[in-house]
């Protein structure tokens, strides 16, 4: 019988193995994390995309773009309202929740309350960890998109406000012509016409993401006439993108996606030109985005 003896790895040895190993693993797991923010950020992608697309079906269907959100009371507090994310539903396969909503009246009087929690997973980006009944905002169903508002900060009521222009029964010509042209696409009571993007569809943002650092967003409509910010974002100097509750944010890594006005997807820099202005040939390009009747030229964004 032959007696063999095997010698084990030394410690030297054991600690250049390891120490490969480790090098390794050290390599591979950001390139690993990579693709699956890369995959997360696609499917985030394709969700704006369906959206962008179902909101120019309702156009098909009503003529217009569907307003940011209904609302048939003055009093800002106290009257949650139906917003455009509960109008499209038919237009992103949810027809069956869609036609159990009680849409005679505002969303929020529909009878059972958990279809109003319900998650929609086209309203979701995999990057977000908000859970699917938004805590911030009243613990309704939650989204990641939001409507664009336009160049000017969105009205954030308070009882010291007395702008009375943004309520039924009061005509935007109380606002200057200036203002006017600085909306975006989703007003109280407004529907837009294609038409009306005097801009140009490929220079006008439609739907922007807002992830848990903004608050994220909720699907069925504002709480209030107070809490617009549940269901659009303004890109207004005053709300930079990833810096605001009001803002466009996202989990993205340095962008944030967009859908704009002719359907298609654009991921655009946090470091984009964004500038306080006076007239409209002072603003940022962000601004110039968001606004759909500004007049003013788009180099490249």
């Amino acid at each position: 019988m032959i007696n063999r003896k095997y010698q084990a790895f030394t410690r030297v040895e054991t600690i250049i193995v390891l120490g490969v190993v480790f090098l390794l693993l050290a390599t591979a797991l950001p390139a690993v994390q990579r693709a699956r923010e890369d995959s997360r950020s696609v499917k985030c992608k394709n969700n704006l995309k369906l959206i962008g697309l179902a909101i120019h079906n309702y156009h098909d269907v009503y003529q217009m773009f569907p307003p940011g959100w209904i609302s048939k009371r003055m009093e800002g507090e106290g009257h949650p309202s139906t917003g455009w994310q509960s109008m499209i539903l038919p237009f992103i396969d949810e027809a069956p929740l869609y036609n159990r909503l009680d849409l005679t009246e505002p969303v929020y009087s529909t009878r059972d309350q958990t279809l109003l929690k319900k998650p929609i997973e086209y309203y979701r980006c995999p990057m977000d960890s908000t859970p699917s009944e938004n805590p911030i905002r009243g613990e309704w169903g939650t989204s990641n998109y939001v409507g664009n508002y336009g160049a000017i900060p969105i009205p954030r009521w308070s009882a010291s406000q007395t702008n009375t222009a943004f309520w039924p029964g009061n005509s935007t010509a109380v606002l200057s012509i200036e203002n006017e042209k600085l909306y975006g696409m989703f007003r109280l009571n407004r529907g837009t016409r294609i038409r009306e993007i005097l801009d140009g569809t490929s220079n006008t943002l439609m739907v922007g993401e807002k992830d848990i650092q903004g608050g994220a967003a909720i699907w069925p409509g504002p709480r209030s006439n107070y809490h617009e910010s549940d269901i659009v974002s303004d890109a207004s100097f005053a709300t930079p993108l990833n810096k605001s509750q009001y803002g466009f944010s996202s989990r993205h890594d340095g962008f944030v996606q967009f859908t704009l006005c002719d359907g298609a997807v654009r991921a655009i820099s946090l470091d984009i030109d964004s500038r306080e202005f006076e007239t409209p040939g002072e603003m940022g390009t962000l601004q110039k985005l968001a606004a759909k009747d500004d007049g003013q030229r788009i180099e490249s964004f």
